[in-house]
């Protein structure tokens, strides 16, 4: 099953949701498309799957990270990197689909608010921000460092050449600077 959807995973990374055919995996991973259909009963599951892939590769990355501090869980999810460009590639294709689909919107969201709380927790458990500011203020805090990372990661994916490693680092640490009180 792993092995299907990290096909499925290389086959959106080069031509986007569609590029995704029972056909297409099989090919790619010389085996009958029956192969594929005895773990997936339709696309619609292999594309939920390789999702889940990728939202699970990211998550490992920010567990491996934590000893990074705070900044080094941000970056995690941002593409500086092949792999990390190849997740966002796979968010990027699932969010029109998303729009339309109850199943992956659902996804969507909840990945949202897994790394909204991962944020917002890390700012309660951190000396960053000033004491006593309120549980809605750290959550909106929170909120506002994942819509700036969100975008900094989006420009990066559609302007590599521009928004390379350094510039993107240098963007989180503006939008940190933003959000938190006396940030460096």
């Amino acid at each position: 099953m792993r092995e299907v959807t990290e096909a499925a995973h290389a086959l959106i990374c080069e031509g986007g949701l569609d590029a995704v055919t029972v056909r297409a995996l099989a090919t790619r991973l010389d085996c009958s498309t029956t192969a594929v259909t005895h773990y997936f009963k339709d696309k619609a599951e292999i594309l939920l799957a390789t999702y889940r892939h990728s939202v699970a590769r990211v998550r490992r990355r920010r567990e491996e990270s934590a000893g990074e501090g705070f900044v080094g869980q941000l970056e995690a999810i941002l593409p500086l990197n092949p792999e990390q460009r190849d997740d966002w590639l796979i968010y990027i294709a699932f969010w029109s689909e998303a729009l339309c689909s109850p199943v992956l919107k659902a996804e969507q969201k909840a990945r949202n608010r897994e790394i909204v709380a991962a944020v917002n927790a890390h700012l309660a458990m951190a000396d960053i921000l000033p004491e006593g500011t309120a549980e809605a203020d750290r959550m909106a805090i929170a909120r506002g460092i994942v819509a700036s990372l969100y975008g900094i990661a989006v420009q990066a994916v559609f302007d590599p050449e521009r928004w390379d490693a350094a510039s993107q680092r240098d963007a989180l640490g503006r939008a940190l600077a933003a959000h938190i009180p006396d940030h460096r």
